[in-house]
């Protein structure tokens, strides 16, 4: 009824904005693209499929195995039938591969961003992640060789940088006691800032002349507005 439906309708959307996530490194994309000018309609072609690939699963889901308490579905079927169990850790392999292949590019663009904070502060000397990792840099072996590491960030403190980043979501992620509950925190947080609102808004300022932008576009930004809020 309703109060069902008010208890999971907000899961429901956090977890919808969050199956967009790849959102984040539409960027990169483009830059490393041989010609960039043909990323609009790459971009439609995938999101559109994607969309498409994603309503249709959920929908098949649904209507196969009716509602679901656990997320992911592999482990709501391991615990009504354990005749299957080999077929579901199976699937789960292919979840966690999937996961591992496609993590270092859902990582870039957040990598790159801390990589440049620090690079700008290590030359200050005043930030205390920099300075343990150089730390850490110079009393190994890597560091051995290279004992200026101070000056600069040098790919060895990259390389500590990013093991601690993955380790630290790895943790996360395992001991989250409901992850459906923490990706829809994470969908309808910053999932839903950077995919509804954060657009929106540039564009708005970028083209403040009304002759730049219409009065259907400024109508879908503020619609767009007001769904992200």
């Amino acid at each position: 009824g309703c109060t069902v439906c008010r208890e999971t309708l907000p899961i429901f959307l956090g977890l919808t904005v969050y199956s967009f996530e790849g959102d984040s490194v539409m960027l990169p994309i483009e830059n490393s693209m041989r010609e960039p000018e043909r990323f609009p309609d790459v971009l439609n072609q995938a999101m559109g499929t994607v969309f498409t690939m994603l309503l249709s699963v959920g929908f098949l889901c649904y209507l196969a195995f009716g509602e679901v308490a656990d997320v992911p579905i592999t482990a709501e079927l391991l615990q009504r039938s354990a005749a299957d169990a080999p077929a579901m850790e199976f699937v789960n392999i292919l979840l966690g591969v999937a996961v591992f292949l496609t993590f270092p590019l859902q990582m870039r663009p957040a990598v790159e961003i801390v990589e440049r904070r620090l690079a700008e502060s290590a030359k200050t000397g005043d930030n205390l992640v920099l300075n343990w990792l150089q730390k850490q840099e110079v009393s190994s072996k890597w560091g051995r060789k290279e004992r200026n590491v101070s000056r600069r960030l040098t790919e060895r403190t990259r390389s500590l940088l990013r093991v601690g980043l993955v380790s630290a979501t790895a943790l996360g992620a395992a001991f989250a006691p409901n992850i459906g509950v923490v990706i829809s925190l994470v969908g309808s947080g910053p999932g839903a800032i950077i995919s509804l609102v954060f657009p929106p808004l540039l564009h708005l300022s970028l083209f403040r002349n009304r002759d730049r932008v219409s009065w259907q576009r400024r109508v879908l930004h503020v619609g767009m507005l007001g769904v992200g809020v």
